[in-house]
């Protein structure tokens, strides 16, 4: 299994920097707007956060392009392979530009996720135009077709298989679980839910009767 962050927060990603289960990290224009405390940010200062970020990512970063017109899109990645650490991941969304830029970057030899996907359909475009990933969006497709996410998150796995698959949009520890239990190898998840499915208060009260329960004078011992 692979677990991604979702995030661009510049706090949260530093207290990864030991996690042992963390395969690297996700973000989009949004997030990183967020993270910066700002709704509109310039070039300059946006490349350079992306550099503080990727400090903090323990193997592939996830950056989703901003441009989708085709010649401002080769100044952007000219700009990330200039400044950013690799190994990097291009996200580009499930849309007609989109899998032109997927094949242009695949033959340049950068590995390209296609995200934003919600059908199958887009899935086996993403791949035919040679993405190394295709990324879902459970909760919202869940949404969408009322209760059929997982239905639909399979179908898409049918066509990729679970090394190519990487699922987002995953809101609560029940669906990743579930997802797992389905197949799903891969995942990005925000830091809030990982976070979460990391702790449970019945673990902290068995913490606590365990040091009650036996106590060592250590120094004594030695």
């Amino acid at each position: 299994m692979k677990l991604y962050i979702d995030s661009a927060n510049l706090a949260e990603l530093e207290a990864l920097t030991d996690s042992p289960f963390v395969d690297g990290i996700t973000i989009n224009p949004t997030l990183v707007a967020h993270g910066m405390g700002k709704e509109h940010v310039a070039d300059v200062e946006y490349f350079d956060y992306l550099q503080k970020i990727r400090k903090y990512s323990p193997g592939e970063l996830f950056i989703q392009l901003i441009y989708d017109d085709r010649e401002t899109v080769q100044y952007e990645i000219a700009k990330i392979r200039e400044l950013i650490r690799w190994p990097v991941v291009i996200k580009v969304p499930a849309n007609q530009d989109g899998y032109y830029t997927v094949s242009k970057l695949t033959k340049e030899g950068i590995a390209v996720a296609v995200t934003a996907v919600y059908s199958p359909g887009q899935a086996c475009l993403g791949l035919a135009a040679g993405a190394k990933y295709i990324i879902p969006y459970y909760s919202r497709i869940e949404r969408q077709k009322e209760g059929e996410g997982l239905k639909v998150v399979k179908e898409i796995m049918n066509i990729t298989g679970p090394e190519r698959l990487l699922v987002a949009s995953i809101k609560t520890e029940e669906d990743f679980c579930l997802l797992l239990s389905n197949g799903v190898k891969n995942f990005t998840v925000p830091y809030s839910l990982y976070r979460a499915m990391g702790k449970n208060e019945m673990t902290d009260v068995a913490v606590q009767h365990f040091s009650e329960s036996f106590r060592v004078d250590w120094k004594r011992k030695k």
